[in-house]
């Protein structure tokens, strides 16, 4: 009689024992009540208890019942402060308070460049600064975001307000305020209903092309302020930089000496080892310029002044639009609501990934949207996530959304104090603090890599940068994600379908374009498609397989792996019906399935497609493995022995690969088995079994295949579609190799 109890031995490794234990624990709830119990299992006090090796069945299966779904949706409505406040220690006051008082010295002189930005006064930046850090502590779940004026917000709200047309600058500044107060109920809904997954349609070459050009835009917008020019705006960038190459001929020279001073002394110092990042490079440079402003009086030798700055704390003042406004703004809401969550939610996800946290996406949508909305009330603009105030709130200590608080409360004292001092702040500074900034946001890394790597969504990225420059920020941004999802649906509808081949002296089945040694059995065609079969790629599909059996006069068989399957649709149902059906009814060749998860094998025989199978062929035609399938239809069909799969592909294919060494030359082996075993499920059982199968001599692989007994026939040489034997290349080190996909 078999024994239950288990002893790890000094030799044995914890995986066997985990995987030993899983199966005594099986054979134990198995045992009928007649057994006598079995001894109990032995625990070492150096391994966890075996419960745990199941805890994750556990909580997947929590993932489908109502009182999980209820509780995850109720915690998404209830603010992190909740969470974090009783918890915070008096040890956390001096890094909140050291990392607040350093992003208010950044964010001070950040956000009159970024309200210039925008295209509203200087003072406007200030409000954003006090009121959205605040607001954003309330509800936001990530510890070290820093939220307030951005560049890329700025220019968004530029572009969508000047879309339609103000007359006046009340009404410019009432339109952009109301843009904020849009795109915050916009991120409020989303985060109601838990709809922020539509965020992951913008892919991540999608953005970074948007961004590096809205970076582009954003440094040509203040090139007439850095040269003391005016030149007409344009929703389009070449109309835009053609008018300022027009006026480049009045050019200020006090104003160009003093943007060139200010890039100078900030540019280089983000690249000064000894300069750290918190040094208030930016606030020095204001300082000096608007110094410089009053003592030289440089209004009377033309330079432009950002003039008087009321003092004190905005009023509350709902912003009022008429349906006209409304309906204009929809879009470029929609698009900095869309933007701002996906910066804010990757950045959120880097920090809390540093300090071992956790953030809650739902809330994250939801404390943007308040930050936005409740700004709008006192005459903020559109605010987002700041990538470098961010790092330096992480840097200097911040343990908790504190620091926000008290970067609010620093700039409220600006406002209430200080805002004399920037009445001769000339606005080239403003202009060159902007460049300074947004320059480094051109990714021409990410492009290069892409080049090399993905050419595809280099394309992409390509897309996005062209279309934003040529039809504006707003349009480009939505023709982007646009042109992004028609490619996911053509990529979609066009699957990658691979023939399949056995690897000497295993189990193992992997693609005959990488493994070219790989063994296959003339008369059988085992494939796999790499995706789910639905309504929009079942028919290229249907057709790929009913050429494959066209062009081999002499297949009986096709097996379908469906390891890579993961749902099955009613249209794809339906017309694999009608492919079984023509198969057997013009070629007498069976479509097999092999490896298919459970629930798809529940799908077919719900929808009668097993038992139709089997009733056409009147045997078995849905397998657990890919090797049992190639197993019981070799001995059905009396196939020949196992050939390389490279003697049987096309001469193109043929030539595209390595010509056989000599026969004087040494023959190299072939790839070892743990070449393999990186992403391979074994499938011969037991643990121990499959080792000794795998090391014994008589399965090595560099054993080769029996000869074929006398009398057999010959292995016919037959031509694959090219659509499945054709190379695929990439690109790793600026060199072109074949892929190993599995």
């Amino acid at each position: 009689m078999r024994s239950h109890s288990v002893t790890p031995g000094p030799s044995r490794d914890y995986d066997d024992y985990i995987a030993m234990r899983a199966e005594v624990e099986f054979t134990l709830r198995s045992a009928t009540p007649q057994r006598p119990s079995p001894a109990p299992v032995a625990r070492p006090a150096a391994l966890p208890p075996l419960r745990d090796s199941v805890s994750a069945i556990e909580v997947l299966a929590r993932q489908h019942t109502l009182r999980h779904k209820l509780h995850r949706l109720l915690r998404g409505f209830v603010p992190p402060m909740v969470y974090w406040l009783p918890k915070y220690r008096l040890s956390y006051i001096k890094g909140d308070l050291v990392a607040g008082i350093t992003v208010a010295v950044m964010l001070i002189p950040q956000s009159m460049a970024y309200g210039y930005l925008a295209g509203v006064p200087a003072i406007y930046g200030l409000y954003s600064a006090f009121i959205t850090p605040i607001l954003y502590a309330l509800f936001g779940s990530s510890m070290q975001l820093s939220v307030g004026p951005v560049a890329v917000t700025s220019i968004l709200a530029a572009s969508g307000v000047e879309g339609l047309s103000p007359a006046t600058e009340d009404d410019y500044i009432r339109l952009c305020i109301a843009l904020a107060m849009l795109s915050g109920l916009i991120l409020i809904i989303l985060g109601v209903f838990n709809i922020g997954f539509i965020v992951n349609f913008m892919a991540a070459p999608v953005l970074s092309g948007f961004i590096s050009a809205s970076a582009i835009i954003i440094i040509v917008s203040q090139l007439p302020a850095a040269f003391g020019i005016k030149a007409p705006k344009s929703d389009y960038f070449f109309v835009t930089l053609f008018q300022i190459a027009k006026s480049l001929g009045k050019s200020n020279l006090w104003t160009m000496i003093m943007s060139a001073s200010a890039l100078l002394v900030m540019i280089p110092a983000k690249y000064a080892r000894r300069v750290p990042r918190w040094f208030p490079v930016q606030l020095l440079v204001l300082g000096l310029g608007a110094l410089f402003g009053w003592s030289l009086a440089l209004g009377r030798y033309g330079v432009s002044l950002v003039g008087p700055v009321p003092s004190g704390l905005p009023h509350p003042r709902l912003p009022r639009l008429s349906s006209a406004e409304f309906i204009g703004l929809l879009t470029p809401s929609l698009v900095l609501a869309l933007l701002d969550y996906v910066g804010a939610i990757a950045l959120a996800k880097k920090f809390a990934a540093l300090g071992k946290q956790q953030v809650n996406a739902n809330a994250e949508l939801l404390a943007l949207g308040f930050a936005n909305f409740g700004g709008s009330f006192l005459q903020a603009h559109p605010v987002g996530a700041s990538l470098s105030r961010s790092a330096v709130n992480n840097d200097m200590g911040a343990q908790t959304p504190v620091a926000n608080v008290i970067t609010g409360l620093m700039v409220m004292v600006v406002l209430l104090s200080l805002t004399f001092v920037f009445q001769y702040l000339p606005k080239c500074i403003l202009a060159a603090t902007v460049i300074s900034t947004v320059y480094t946001l051109v990714d021409y890394r990410e492009a290069r890599r892409l080049l090399r790597a993905h050419k595809q969504d280099f394309f992409l990225l390509v897309v996005s940068l062209f279309a934003t420059l040529g039809v504006g920020i707003s349009l480009g941004i939505l023709a982007a994600v646009t042109f992004s999802v028609v490619m996911l649906l053509y990529r979609s509808s066009n699957p990658n379908i691979v023939v399949l081949g056995k690897l000497p002296g295993t189990q193992i089945y992997r693609n005959v374009r990488s493994f070219t040694h790989a063994l296959v059995v003339p008369g059988l065609t085992i494939i796999r498609v790499d995706a789910d079969l639905y309504f929009g790629n079942i028919c290229s599909i249907k057709d790929i397989i009913w050429e494959i059996a066209q062009s081999d006069p002499e297949l009986k068989a096709i097996v379908l792996d469906g390891n890579g399957i993961n749902y099955i649709d009613s249209t794809a149902v339906s017309q694999l019906s009608d492919l079984i059906d023509d198969l057997h009814a013009q070629k007498k060749i069976p479509l097999c399935f092999a490896g298919c998860h459970g629930y798809i094998l529940k799908g077919l025989k719900q929808a009668g497609l097993r038992d139709k199978m089997e009733k056409i062929v009147g045997r078995q035609c849905v397998f657990s493995s890919v090797h049992e399938a190639a197993v019981t239809l070799r001995a059905r069909y009396d196939l020949v022995d196992e050939v390389p799969a490279l003697s049987l592909m096309t001469t193109a294919v043929s030539e595209a690969v390595p010509p056989p060494a000599a026969a004087d030359e040494a023959v190299p082996p072939p790839p070892e088995f743990e070449d393999y075993v990186d992403d391979v499920v074994i499938e011969t059982g037991p643990l121990e079994a499959a080792r000794a199968e795998v090391n014994s001599p008589s399965t090595s692989p560099a054993a080769s295949p029996p000869p074929s007994p006398a009398g057999s026939r010959s292995p016919t040489r037959r031509v694959l579609p090219a659509i499945e034997l054709e190379p695929l290349l990439v690109t790793v080190g600026g060199e072109s190799c074949p892929t190993t996909d599995a």
